[in-house]
């Protein structure tokens, strides 16, 4: 036993160093863009670049479905299933794809009214279509936990990128060929991914075209793909509803503070996706051993992402400063409001892939469901009223509820029976010290309070959940054996 933790412990090492390398250099190369774009073009062409990118990503999910978590899923429980699993996967992608091209079109001629923002999401709809088929080979090499191969065909897409995007930086390009660095990198990177797949993997032949078991992954998927659908919108709800009532300037101020809530989203997807594969094993053993995983994952989840919420409003101005230039620099106070929602994002995001494994879509759909109608609501009203501060209160407002809900379910499961109780402590040790501070006075404005509540939230969670403590640690590596 003891061996079989240490050959899992160092898997697990080996495959988070692949993923959060290779994975997080690929994701930022729409950081990077997003750099070059506000330095050189200004917060105009930055907001024209935040809508176009939100749509794309939204637009991204429809020809998954579900199906890449889904295939994950079910190889690494029976990874003989290979073949008939992977030409299932691209056939339905393929008939997906087909109503995804229409709806660019009609967006394109119908739907968008500013050139720039039209233009800009051509380019990168075209790269989304790439991106899904890189994708449903990535959810192979995941499920056999080869993430080598995904850290290989990511990092290529990164290299290629950045070294289209320092030619458009020689050459002074324009706005749009820099952006066409992001396409440029993903055509390479789906080339790669199609090669690694037959050449290491063994697909089979191609089977006969039979719409029955297409419709059956199509059903199986669906709440997965509703959901992430869903997750997607909520992630990119306040760029999209800003963008009704301001300018593409406004809209690029919001942008800047809310790549930080991408980043928090992107730390939790990539450590879920190195996990996920122990974490849907789990359920094949005991409950106390789940609950201990469970627990352990979360706890440690919302401390490290509190420490690091702290840690970006302390240096919110110089972050700001050295990753968009100082035409941006005013977006340091949106930056300290959407603070706070950093631990919320990440944990929510974890919650999602322990709904996933669970078996709990339809649960975990109702209540994304619910939180991103209050969500919406809330955004139009404070948008209205306050600009791009009004859309950062909503980020906080909807992730905090939808963090308290999913916990409080978890709860009412007998999932986090130790741990929901300490976190809704931690919460409410939060709201009563912030309100404390604000009856004092010392505190006038609202990032300040945002800045005592993050403060709050980790403190409460160290005292009511303990500290952390090696040993849980090494139960995630492990997957729940110690």
């Amino acid at each position: 036993m003891a061996t079989l933790t240490r050959s899992e412990g160092k898997r697990t090492i080996t495959n988070a160093a692949s993923i959060f390398s290779a994975e997080a250099a690929s994701r930022l190369t729409t950081f990077a863009v997003a750099m070059v774009i506000a330095r050189r073009f200004g917060p105009q062409a930055l907001g024209q670049y935040a809508y176009a990118l939100a749509l794309a990503g939204i637009l991204l999910v429809l020809p998954d479905m579900g199906s890449h978590l889904l295939t994950t899923r079910e190889l690494a429980a029976q990874p003989e299933r290979l073949p008939d699993m992977l030409w299932r996967l691209f056939f339905l992608k393929a008939g997906l794809v087909a109503p995804v091209v229409m709806i660019v079109a009609l967006l394109i001629e119908v739907g968008i009214h500013d050139e720039g923002r039209r233009l800009l999401f051509l380019i990168l709809a075209a790269r989304m279509v790439l991106q899904s088929i890189s994708l449903g080979c990535a959810a192979v090499f995941k499920a056999f936990e080869r993430m080598h191969y995904v850290a290989l065909t990511q990092m290529a897409n990164a290299a290629v990128c950045f070294l289209a995007l320092a030619a458009c930086l020689l050459l002074g390009t324009n706005l749009m060929m820099v952006v066409g660095a992001l396409a440029l990198g993903q055509v390479f990177e789906t080339w790669l991914a199609w090669k690694i797949l037959f050449q290491h993997f063994n697909p089979g032949v191609i089977p006969r075209w039979d719409w029955k078991p297409l419709f059956n992954l199509l059903v199986m998927a669906a709440p997965i793909g509703i959901v992430t659908l869903l997750q997607t919108i909520s992630l990119r709800l306040d760029v999209l509803v800003l963008s009704i009532f301001a300018p593409n300037h406004e809209l690029g101020r919001l942008q800047a503070a809310a790549w930080f809530m991408t980043l928090s989203f992107l730390l939790a997807t990539l450590l879920m996706t190195v996990l996920f594969p122990k974490l849907a094993r789990l359920w094949q053993v005991s409950g106390l051993v789940r609950v201990r995983y469970i627990e352990s994952l979360l706890k440690h989840g919302m401390l490290l992402a509190g420490l690091l919420a702290l840690l970006v409003w302390i240096t919110a101005p110089y972050l700001l400063e050295a990753f968009f230039g100082k035409s941006l620099g005013s977006a340091t106070i949106l930056l300290h409001i959407v603070t706070p929602a950093l631990p919320f994002v990440f944990v929510n995001t974890v919650l999602f892939y322990v709904f996933i494994a669970a078996d709990r879509r339809k649960t975990y759909l109702a209540l994304l469901a619910l939180s991103l109608t209050g969500g919406l609501i809330v955004a139009f009203d404070l948008t209205a009223r306050w600009g791009a501060n009004g859309a950062a209160w909503a980020d906080v407002a909807r992730e905090l509820a939808e963090c308290a809900l999913l916990l409080f379910c978890l709860y009412r499961e007998s999932l986090i029976p130790n741990l929901a109780p300490a976190m809704f402590k931690a919460a409410l040790c939060g709201v009563c010290f912030t309100t404390l501070v604000l009856l004092v006075g010392q505190i006038h404005t609202g990032e300040a309070c945002a800045a005592v509540w993050s403060f709050a939230i980790v403190v409460g969670t160290l005292v009511f959940t303990g500290l952390p403590k090696w040993r849980q640690i090494v139960l995630l590596a492990a997957g729940g054996h110690v």
